[in-house]
C-alpha cells in the first residue's frame, strides 16, 4: 500500500539514503546540487515528514556545490557521515539532533578520505566506518570517536579497482 503523502520531494540527484538505528529519520544524499535532504519517520504510517531547514549542505557558502555521494548514520545513531564524491574528496560529520534528527555543527569536519569518495558504511561493531575511494582504487578506514563522533583515519588499503560497494555481515 503507497505510504501516505508520497512521492516525497528531495533534492537534485537523490542518490543514496540512510536511516537511523532507532527508525525515526532517513536522510538523502543528492549528488546533483551538493545537499542532503532529512526526513522525520511516522512510526506508525511510515510517512516522512521534512526536517526544519532540510535540504542541508555542506558548505559554508551556497555558491559552491559539493556532489554529495553517500551518507550513513552511526550505531548510536548520535552521527552521520556524508561523503563528497571529487569536491575535496572529504567526508562531513554532523551531530543529530536526537529529537528532531535536524543535523547540527560539523564533528571534525571535513575529514580527507582517498580520491573518489564515492560511498561510506558503518561496520557491525559500530565503531567504524569505511570510505570507497573509486579514483584512487582504496579503502579507506575511519575509527568513530564515540564521545565527539570525530573520525580519525586508522588505515587506507589499496583495492586494485575501483570499488563499487561493501557489506559487513555479522
Amino acid at each position: 500500500a503507497p505510504v501516505p503523502n508520497s512521492p516525497t520531494r528531495v533534492g537534485n540527484g537523490p542518490n543514496w539514503i540512510a536511516i537511523d538505528p532507532g527508525g525515526k529519520f532517513l536522510y538523502v544524499a543528492n549528488l546533483q546540487d551538493g545537499t542532503f535532504s532529512g526526513f522525520m519517520i511516522d512510526g506508525t504510517s511510515g510517512a516522512l515528514q521534512a526536517m526544519g531547514g532540510s535540504p542541508f549542505g555542506v558548505s559554508a557558502t551556497t555558491s559552491t556545490i559539493i556532489p554529495l555521494s553517500s551518507l550513513v548514520v552511526d550505531a548510536s545513531g548520535k552521527y552521520l557521515y556524508i561523503t563528497a564524491l571529487n569536491s575535496g574528496n572529504n567526508v562531513y560529520g554532523f551531530a543529530i539532533d536526537g529529537t528532531s534528527g535536524v543535523p547540527t555543527a560539523p564533528v571534525g569536519s571535513p575529514v580527507p578520505a582517498g580520491s573518489g569518495a564515492a560511498f561510506i558504511v558503518n561496520d557491525t561493531s559500530g565503531q567504524l566506518v569505511f570510505v570507497g575511494n573509486q579514483t584512487s582504487n582504496s579503502l579507506s578506514g575511519f575509527k568513530i570517536d564515540a564521545a565527539t563522533g570525530v573520525l580519525t583515519l586508522i588505515s587506507t588499503t589499496t583495492t586494485g579497482s575501483a570499488p563499487t560497494s561493501i557489506v559487513f555481515v555479522k
